[in-house]
Order: structure tokens, then sequence, then C-alpha cells
């Protein structure tokens, strides 16, 4: 049976009424006698014409509102109405209640009860119920809801129109259906089910692309979205990506998520170990708790440690032997034997536990691994089944153990290799750039990618911007490049471009050479010479013939003339030159006619013909001091930055900028700016004066002139001296080494094989097999018969030496003189060069037993232990 059937069918309590109700009204009601009559005939019109005239008679009555409601609740009524039906019934039981009770009687006497009146009541309610449930559209339903509340079923109707409106918006699927659900029908029982689906497809759309700027504003929007906790994490994620200080510390202030503000602070401290400037990334006070436990931190990791071993457990101390970590450890990182640890994690094992620990006695890591290594900025690189991943310091992972390479670039980047080919990590190990690469390295300001020999460049920040972003990967279309003075040419082939700073194209990728040498940049293209202004970054539109340039000069010739310019285009130049030549890195040469003008960089100009010889002579060194020789009718005269210094027969070259060699016959002598001769002419060589004084070679053998005294420092050794101080020089003679004074003083004789600086008045000698410390001018051994040493500090104020002699190994401080005797087998500084602790050896090889003795930096013994062969070699240094 369909719902128009289950509507139309005339209930059995219906039937029997109209055989009762027409006894009835035979008896007590002839006006409605008819029209019961007729309706049971389904005379329906008749029916209609009898009540209308009966209600015309009495408004009020509520039998003919009872029958009208039957009537139009009868399917084969043409104006079946269930809504007419509702309304005759609701009236009639008000009318029904208007009664008083003798009415009421009279009705009953009738069979027309206030029960039957409310069982038609109910019976059109179903009807109408009945019809929505067919039609089963909100709209039906609503319409039920709004015009039957008094029903039975209104509250079902209700659940049943909600459930059909959730199931239409879960059809959608989308969050503005969901959204539209949740304000229609804020009571629903599937409210809380729509509200995770909203919540979920709101967050999935507005946050799809992951960036920092969408996750931000979508927060900004839903504050309360359950996905708080992810979006936090994605947002700290990016900000942290590259370790920046400002970005940590902006989301520190900013979100109230206790595990990535720890997260943050963690990685803030260790960019920046120092509480000092840690909490220049912490303004709020509110952080004052964690600032004094980093403080504490810091003042752990201070200073060095040094391992301590008893009774077969390890533990660490302090530089005066303070245990700092308790003896404990069953084994500890090999590397931690020679003690000077500044490292804040420590490779321990405590049973079949293998850890890294912080000073703290945290527990950073628990694993089977091979090594670790710190990189720096709080990652660790740690080996495991042959396979690197890494960590942080505080303990969370960066990069799984997968690679088989990792190491940082520019203290914000993880390169990594995998299968042989490297890629690119933030510092935190979010992807940027998938290791597809054969290297990437960062050359400045840029980040380089190399793969099949062609290699992509990129200013670097903002390319990993964009690489996290997914906008921007590498561009592989060049050879090779170079960096100068913030440009970049690259090259590929013949070809090459001219780039900016920000790698904007300056010049055209084409056929050219860019040559930098010179402030004026010179670009050598097929059809000629184009100058660039570097400072200016300005191309040039001459081309020119011919271009040639030194430090102070540069000269151009276009179709017939010359041009020079003093090192800069801006300058104005000489035009009209008919030849320019250029003499060393300072001066230049120009012909106009006949006349020929020698030109210093400070624009004084000496004339010449073109029958003389000019030579420029300069230091070894780059100074303001110009020097220009023209040699004319057999004389040569010296200018000086353009001025005439001197004029002489001889060959004139440079010594220093007051003192001048003069070379005759191929002997040389000197002469100071009067031309007057300080050495006379009969040296092998003279060369350029340091602090005034001048290596001279004589008859083969070399010594040395002293300008500023006026001195010849003996001739007669087999090498240049060289400097021992301000005061003394080294010799050699014969293979052996002394000392003499710049004033021509013999302090040492040479008859030593090897000579070291240890003092001004004491110096470190050797003399066959052994080594001295020598005091030359008391002529006193401060320190004899050593076989060997080694320089434990070489700090100006206290050189310390370990030492052997055959005796055994003891130490020695230009401070404090010998600070132990020479009695142990070996001695190893597990303390630093500053602060050192000696670790100190002793041992019985028969007996296979070993005592360590632990002295400070004055000597003092702070610790022993003894030790069996086998217990030793779990603590000894192997340097």
């Amino acid at each position: 049976m369909d719902i128009k059937e289950r509507i139309c069918e005339v209930p059995k309590w219906l039937i029997v009424f109209f055989i009762i109700i027409t006894v009835s009204y035979t008896a007590n009601a002839d006006k409605t006698k008819s029209a019961l009559k007729a309706l049971e005939k389904g005379e329906f019109d008749k029916v209609e014409e009898i009540l209308q005239k009966s209600l015309a008679k009495n408004t009020l009555d509520p039998s003919s509102k009872f029958v009208y409601s039957i009537l139009y609740s009868i399917d084969s009524f043409l104006r079946f109405n269930l809504d007419s039906a509702h309304f005759h019934i609701i009236n009639a039981q008000k009318d029904y209640n208007l009664l008083d009770g003798k009415d009421q009687e009279n009705l009953a006497k009738d069979d027309v009860t206030i029960a039957l009146i409310d069982k038609q009541h109910q019976h059109v309610d179903s009807l109408a119920y009945l019809y929505a449930s067919g039609i089963n559209s909100i709209e039906a339903f609503n319409y039920f809801i709004s015009d039957f509340k008094d029903s039975k079923q209104y509250l079902t109707a209700i659940k049943v129109r909600n459930s059909i409106a959730f199931q239409k918006a879960d059809k959608r699927n989308t969050w503005q259906s969901f959204k539209s659900f949740l304000e229609e029908y804020p009571k629903a029982t599937e409210v809380s089910e729509a509200q995770k689906k909203y919540d979920k497809l709101i967050f999935e759309e507005k946050t799809e692309s992951g960036t920092l700027e969408q996750l931000e504003s979508f927060l900004e929007e839903h504050p309360q979205t359950p996905y708080r906790n992810n979006i936090e994490e994605n947002i700290f994620n990016l900000l942290s990506v590259l370790g920046e200080d400002r970005k940590i510390s902006r989301f520190i202030e900013d979100y109230q998520n206790p595990k990535w503000q720890k997260r943050g602070m963690g990685i803030l401290f260790y960019l920046h170990p120092k509480s000092s400037e840690f909490s220049k990334h912490l303004k709020s006070p509110k952080w004052k708790f964690y600032l004094d436990s980093l403080s504490q931190f810091e003042e752990l990791n201070s200073s060095p440690w040094v391992p301590f071993f008893e009774d077969n457990k390890y533990g660490f101390a302090d530089l005066n032997g303070e245990l700092k970590l308790d003896i404990q450890f069953d084994a500890i990182g090999e590397d931690t034997y020679c003690g000077n640890i500044y490292a804040d994690v420590l490779e321990v094992a405590i049973g079949t536990s293998h850890l890294l620990v912080n000073r703290k006695l945290d527990t950073i890591f628990v694993g089977d691994f091979s090594n670790y290594k710190n990189l720096g900025n709080g990652i660790l690189k740690i080996t495991k089944n042959k396979k690197v991943g890494a960590i942080h310091s505080t303990g969370f992972s960066i990069l799984p153990f997968e690679y088989e390479e990792i190491s940082v670039l520019n203290k914000q980047l993880l390169k990594v290799r995998k299968s042989g080919k490297y890629g690119l990590y933030g510092i935190l190990g979010k992807e940027i750039i998938p290791p597809e690469y054969d290297n990437i390295y960062i050359s400045g300001n840029y980040i380089i990618f190399e793969k099949d020999e062609k290699i992509s460049i990129d200013v670097l920040e903002p390319f990993i911007q964009k690489a996290l972003d997914k906008k921007m990967k590498p561009v592989l279309k060049y050879e090779d490049f170079e960096i100068i003075n913030k440009k970049v040419i690259c090259f590929e082939g013949d070809k090459e471009v001219l780039l900016d700073s920000l790698l904007n194209e300056i010049i055209p990728f084409s056929t050219q050479r860019i040559n930098t040498k010179f402030d004026t940049w010179v670009i050598k293209q097929p059809d000629g010479y184009r100058l660039f202004d570097h400072q200016n970054e300005k191309l040039e539109p001459e081309v020119y013939r011919e271009v040639i340039q030194n430090e102070k000069w540069l000269a151009v010739i276009g179709s017939n003339k010359w041009s020079l310019y003093s090192k800069s285009l801006s300058e104005v130049p000489m035009v009209g030159l008919d030849s320019v030549n250029l003499l060393g890195e300072d001066i230049a040469l120009i012909f106009r006619d006949k006349a020929g003008m020698a030109i210093f960089p400070n624009k004084k100009i000496v004339e010449f013909s073109k029958d003389e010889k000019l030579r420029s002579i300069s230091s070894n060194k780059n100074t303001e001091v110009h020097f220009l020789v023209i040699s004319r009718n057999g004389k040569n005269t010296l200018y000086k930055n353009g001025a005439r210094v001197i004029e002489s027969v001889y060959e004139i070259g440079y010594i220093s900028d007051e003192v001048f060699s003069a070379k005759a016959r191929g002997e040389f002598g000197a002469m100071d700016s009067q031309a007057r001769l300080i050495m006379r002419i009969r040296y092998d060589a003279i060369g350029e004066a340091e602090n005034g004084i001048s290596p001279v070679i004589y008859n083969g053998r070399f010594g040395a002139y002293n300008f500023n005294d006026k001195i010849l420092i003996s001739l007669k050794f087999d090498e240049k001296l060289k400097p021992y101080n301000d005061h003394l020089l080294i010799t050699k003679f014969r293979e052996k080494k002394g000392l003499h004074s710049i004033k021509n003083e013999n302090i040492l004789d040479t008859e030593y094989d090897e000579l070291l600086y240890w003092s001004d008045s004491v110096a470190l000698v050797k003399n066959l097999e052994h080594w001295s410390l020598f005091n030359f001018y008391t002529e006193e051994n401060l320190l004899t018969e050593m076989s060997d040493f080694e320089f434990i500090s070489k700090d100006e104020g206290d050189l310390v030496i370990k030492f052997r002699t055959s005796s055994g190994m003891g130490v020695y401080s230009s401070l404090n003189g010998l600070l132990f005797e020479p009695t142990f087998n070996d001695v190893i500084n597990i303390g630093t060069p500053k602060t050192p602790l000696y670790f100190c050896e002793k041992s019985i090889p028969e007996a296979d037993y070993y005592v360590a003795v632990y002295k400070n930096a004055i000597g003092e013994t702070v610790r022993t232990h003894a030790y069996r062969g086998e217990e030793y070699l779990r603590i000894v240094c192997e340097e």
C-alpha cells in the first residue's frame, strides 16, 4: 500500500461512528441526518452543503466542524485537504470546550464526545505525518512541524527532519554544508558529528597550501579549532625551519603552547648558549624561570671535564678533580679519554643501555649506535647500522637513519647525501630540496646546486623561503660562476653573463669575456671592448678598438685617438692622444704629436722624449709612493710622485722610500735621497728593506745592512738572515745556527742544529740529539738533555712544553719553571692549554701495572689511581 492509499484509508472506528451517529441523528438531530447519509453514500457536495447551512445557523457547532474534519480527511473528496481537516478538528475541540455541561451531555447522547474529537485530531495528525514521511524532505517535515505542533509526532518529525538535513550536508561533504546545518539545526542530535566534520573540512581547505600566512590567518579566524595544536606545531616548524632567532622568539611569545614553546627555547639556547645572549630573544618576564634553569645549565657546561675510572666504572670531574657526574657508567666514548671535554653531550653506557646524556644526566638518545658527532647549534649526527640520522641536543628527532652523510651549511641548513645524491633540509629536518644533486654548497650569500656538470646559483634566503613554499627549485643552466665585488659572473662555453648581487641581469648572456682585474671592468665582445663601472652598475654604450689598464690608469681608443682616464670613468679624461703606454702599475706614458709625458697618480707630469728609457721602481708592497727612473744623456734621474729626487750615473733600484740601490758593472751599493752612497758599490745583491734592515749578499755570502743605524751586519753566512725578534737575527753557517744582533753583535755562535724562539733572552736550541733551554745572555742552561719536546701552550705570557729526557717525561713553564721532574713514561694534558690537567703515567711492565697521577697547572698532584693493564687500556688517552 503506497502513502496515498495509507492516507486515504478510512479507519474502522470512523465507519462505526457513521452508523452510530446516523442512528442518533435520526432520533435527535434530523438536521444532519441527510448530511450523514450523504457522507455514507459518498455524496460529499451534499454533505458540505448541509454542514454549511448548519454552521450558518450555529457557528460554534462542534459536531459540524467534527464532520467537516472527517470530510476533508477522506481522499475521495475532491477538496481533500489535511490542513482543512486539521483546522476544523482544532476548532471542533475549541467549540466543544466552550459548551456548558448540558450541551456537552446532549452531544454525548449523540455519541459526540471530546474523546472522539481527540481521536479524529490524532488521525489527522497521523495522516499529515504519513504524508510528510512519504515525501521525506526537509520542506515536508518543516511544514508538518510548523502546522502540527501539538501532534504526538512533532518531536519525531523534528528528529527525522534533522537527520535528513544532516544526510544532505554529509552528501555534499563541504564545510559550508555543515556550517549551514549547524546554524539551522543547533539542537540536532547530529550536531557533534557535524561539528567534527565541519572543523576537519574547513581546516583542510583553509590550510591546504600549508603556508605560514595561511595557518596563522586560520587560527585568527578559528581560535577554537580542535586542530589548534596541530596548526601550532606546523607554525612552529615553519618559523623554526632555518633556526632564525626572531621567528622562534615570536612563536614563544605569541603562542601559548607549552610543548612547542619549550622546544623553541631549547633551540634558542643551543643557538645562543650564553644566557645573556639567550635572554635578548625572550622579552617577557614570564620566562624568567626558564632563563634561570638555562643559566644553571650554562654554568654546568662552561668548564671542561675529564674522565675518571675507578672500580670498573667511569665518572666525570672538573679540572680541579671535583666529581661532576658520579662514578657510575660502565663505558664512555673513547674520544673522551683524553679529557678537555667541552661537549654538553656525553656518550655513556649503563648496563646494556647505550646512551647519549647531557651534563644534567638527562637522557637524549638511547639505542644501538656506533658513533655520534656534534654538528653545532644543538644538531647531533648519529651513525646507526651504517646509516646516519640527526637529533637535537634536547632529544627530539630531526632526520631518520637513512642517509649516507649529514652536514650543516651556513648554520641554518642540513645537507644530506642519499644514494650518492645530495639534498637540502631545514635545520630541524623539514625537506627543502630532495636529494637529487651531485653537490650543494654555499658561496657568500648564494646557494649553488650541481648536477650533470651544470650549476644553478640563487640568493640564499629568498631561494630557501620560496623552496619551502614549493614555489622554486634549482634551475641548472651554467657551467661555472665567479663572485666579485658583490657581482656574479656566470659562464657557459664562450658565453658569460653579469648579474648584480640579487642576480638580476646587468650585462646579458652572450659571447664575451668580462675582465674584472681593475676598478673599471672591461668586456671583450666580438665587435670590440665595452667598459663597465661596477660601482654604479653602469655599462657604457661605446665600443672601443682597444683598452689597456693598470692599477691607476685606464686608456681606450675608438676610431683613431686615445683617451686616458685616471682609474675610473667618472674622471674627466685626457683626449685626442696619439698613443698611450702604461708603465708598471702606477704610471701612464702619453704622446701627443712629438711630446711625451709620464703622468703619476697624483696627476704630476714629467716630460720625456721618445729616445729616453723609462722604468718604474717600487716596493713589493702596494704603497702610495710612486717612483720613475728616466735614463737620458748617460745619467739616471729618479722622480718621486712626479718630483725630481736625484740624478746619478748609477742604475737606480728600490730599497725603501728613502734609500735606493745603485748598480754599476753588475754590482750593487746604496744611496740616500741626496744621491750620497751609504753602501759602496761592491755587493752581489741588496734586497728591499724591512723595518730598516735589508738582506745583503757579498761574494756569495749572506749578511744584512741596518739602515737605521747605518751598520753592516757580518757578511759570512750561508743563507738569508731571519728575524728572531725585533733586535736579533737567526744566522746560519755550515748548517749550524746562531744569533746576531742588528747592531752587528754576535749573540750566540753558529753551533746549533736548530734554534727556536722561547723568549727575548732564552732560546730553544738543539745540538746533536738533544734540546736545551739556553739563556744566551747569561749563558745558563735552564733545561738540558731533552730528546724531544712538544708545546702544550704557546700563550705569550706562559709558554709550556712537555719534554722527554733519558729518565722520562716532565713539564716546563716559562712562567713557573719546572712543574714536575721528567720521571713519567708519558704525560698528556687532558685539560686546556690555559688550564691544564696533566695525566701522568708510570708503568711497571713486568707486573702489568700502571699508576696514573693527575697534576694541575702548577704541578700539584690532585688525584692518583693504580690500574692493571686491562683496566689501564680503558682510560689511557691515545693521542
